[in-house]
């Protein structure tokens, strides 16, 4: 007897994508040649045609041009002309282009129409990134949320695009990893979805999926979208369970070229210090301490020259009080907050061209940013280069490039040890009676005051122990929409990211409790990962029952690749400081070398369909199937389907005024 075998998901699933395809093209030409049969056999036609501009007199390329109430039309070509057969009967033909206000114009005797459109403000200000696609806010009914570029550069001192968005999204939060520049910030959508698996949510640059958020130059940024329902992030499956940020940059405006600097310059300082205790306080601490417990603090009965002064008379000889203890007064007063920060300053600037044409616009930049951080040897800095091409090469084909590429460096030289010491925690501790350094250039360390545990000196740690890091990043992206028809089109999209990472740390012989016998330690480590996608979907867009009905379909499926490798090597035991990282074979004993990598991959699919009834009846559809390659073979896939509906009920005659 023969097992009845298990059908296979992505088969299945691609004859039902395949089905449906052959479905929404026929539908579309079935409709079209029906309609133009029996007006055909009815009536006779005419011919007009005409062009297409906008108010600066450039030519407006895919406007779609119909006969109102009818599927009867066609699209403007590169120089903005239309020419279209239509009924002798017919009345008026509607112009209409996303972003510009929809045109209707009488049909008279003439054959030749010239028709100016004008930029409609309010509905580029309405439009939404979703993801595979745009929607008015007035067709959602999905949790979405917007920031234009302006409201991201109301916050020069913003140093990613995290810390722009802070506050400016009802239910989103800016969480920083590190206060040090440069530090990683990350965004919570709806606050922690997990307590052991990741929270951030999946950051989308201009299509490309899971591009690092720190690598992107907020100047550069035209709108950032937020999808925070499960309705509204089931288009991206398993990696949109903790929301999707969409980010579009911006694109060459029409005209001349032109050239923008923008640059800033700031200062930080720490605002408000921690109270400490000054040197008098914190004897009267300790004297107590001492009293509560019965005993006397050592250095009243045992004099130290070196951290106190004392009473003495003419011959030199110590005074005593009538207690017959020690007269003293500590020798410093050691504000260590402001020994160990500084007014740091920042730098941010960017040059960007921008120009265009009827068929081709061109966006690219060069950005350069240096944050000192308000803790002494911290430091954050980054080169950067964008370049965002966008061409209509025929009249049914636009193509879309853009890249990124950059180098960035810091350092994470406040980060504490295995053994506790660390600059800040150091900092804080610290006595205040003990000096930064002595007249005789010795570092003061915690433990030079008798009753005070062992511990380095914070400015020297920031000295002699080093954590830095530098890495280098490329994203680029190759976007092909090709028009099928007025109403369908297919869009193709192959991206690839890369990025290295390079760690190096070092720590001098003789630091306290930073390595073992305090025998200093250098180790590097090495990062680099891979990522390659590509998307393919249709849309197809139409309007049913005269324009009562609008209805949006996207279909597709996508294929992800993902590589990482790591080493790492170091030592400790060090006899010299000359090489620093650079000579680990200085040490006499090695750490464990480590390397690795590993890689997975995705293939995914997926469907959407949004209809609008009346501009008053909302319903949206999606499904996505995502199968992962780290999964066992019989789970392979898992299912993300979502249904939305809405009522604008601002829409209903019973409810205006």
């Amino acid at each position: 007897m023969k097992r009845k075998q298990r059908a296979d998901a992505p088969g299945v699933f691609s004859k039902i994508v395949k089905r449906l395809l052959i479905l929404m093209l026929l539908l579309n030409s079935g409709l079209q040649a029906k309609a133009s049969s029996d007006l055909v056999s009815q009536q006779p036609e005419r011919t007009v045609s005409g062009v297409v501009t906008d108010e600066n007199g450039d030519s407006v390329i895919g406007a779609t041009v119909v006969v109102k109430g009818t599927t009867i039309g066609t699209t403007t070509n590169v120089d903005g002309i239309f020419t279209l057969r239509i009924p002798s009967d017919a009345q008026t033909l509607q112009v209409s282009y996303v972003g510009m206000i929809t045109v209707d114009i009488t049909i008279g005797d003439n054959s030749q129409y010239n028709v100016v459109m004008k930029p409609d403000a309010v509905l580029m200000e309405d439009l939404v990134v979703i993801g595979y696609g745009t929607r008015s806010k007035k067709d959602m009914s999905i949790a979405v949320s917007s920031v234009k570029s302006d409201e991201l550069n109301e916050r020069p001192s913003a140093f990613n695009i995290m810390q722009g968005i802070a506050g400016k999204v009802a239910g989103v939060t800016n969480v920083s990893m590190s206060g040090r520049p440069g530090g990683s910030s990350s965004l919570r959508v709806r606050g922690m979805g997990s307590i052991n698996a990741g929270k951030d949510p999946i950051y989308v640059l201009d299509g490309v999926i899971g591009v690092d958020p720190n690598i992107i130059n907020s100047a550069n940024i035209e709108s950032i979208d937020i999808l925070k329902d499960a309705a509204a992030t089931a288009m991206y499956g398993a990696q949109g369970s903790n929301g999707v940020v969409l980010i579009t940059t911006k694109k060459g405006k029409k005209g001349k070229g032109s050239i923008t600097y923008d640059g800033k310059m700031g200062f930080g300082f720490m605002n408000r210090k921690l109270d400490m205790l000054n040197s008098d306080e914190y004897m009267e601490v300790q004297r107590r301490s001492y009293a509560y417990s019965g005993q006397t603090m050592p250095h009243l009965t045992t004099a130290d020259e070196k951290l106190f002064y004392y009473s003495k008379d003419a011959s030199g000889n110590y005074q005593y009080d009538e207690n017959g203890l020690l007269i003293a007064s500590p020798k410093y007063n050691t504000d260590w907050q402001k020994e160990m920060t500084r007014t740091a300053i920042t730098n941010d600037h960017i040059v960007s061209f921008s120009s265009g044409n009827e068929d081709t616009s061109v966006y690219s930049s060069v950005a350069y940013q240096n944050y000192e951080g308000v803790m002494k040897s911290s430091e954050y800095e980054r080169f950067s280069g964008t370049v965002n091409v966008n061409s209509r090469i025929k009249d049914w084909l636009r193509v879309q490039v853009v890249g990124t590429v950059g180098s960035q460096k810091g350092n994470n030289n406040d980060m504490e040890s295995s053994f506790g010491q660390g600059a800040i925690r150091n900092m804080i501790e610290m006595p205040p009676i003990v000096p930064v350094k002595y007249e005789d250039g010795t570092w003061g360390r915690k433990g030079d005051y008798k009753f005070s545990e062992e511990g380095e000196n914070p400015l020297l740690l920031l000295r002699d122990r080093r954590d830095e890091w530098k890495s280098n990043f490329s994203v680029f992206s190759l976007n092909s929409i090709l028009d099928l028809t007025r109403k369908l089109t297919l869009t193709v999209q192959g991206d690839y990211q890369q990025s290295n990472r390079k760690g190096m740390s070092y720590a001098k012989a003789g630091l306290l409790d930073v390595s073992e016998n305090n025998g200093g330690y250098a180790d590097i480590n090495n990062s680099d990962n891979q990522k390659l996608t590509s998307e393919n979907y249709f849309t197809y867009t139409d309007e049913y029952f005269n324009g009562q009905l609008s209805s949006n379909f996207v279909l597709g499926a996508s294929w992800y690749y993902n590589r990482n490798e790591s080493s790492s090597s170091g030592s400790e035991q060090y006899f010299d400081d000359s090489f620093d990282y650079h000579n680990l074979s200085a040490g006499t004993t090695w750490h464990e070398p480590r390397s690795g990598m590993n890689q997975n991959t995705m293939n995914s699919y997926y469907f959407r369909m949004n209809h609008s009834l009346r501009d008053r009846y909302l319903l949206g559809v999606t499904f996505r199937a995502d199968g992962a390659s780290n999964f066992g073979m019989n789970n392979k896939y898992g299912y993300f389907p979502s249904v939305s509906a809405g009522w604008r009920i601002s829409e209903e005659s019973f409810f205006q005024p």
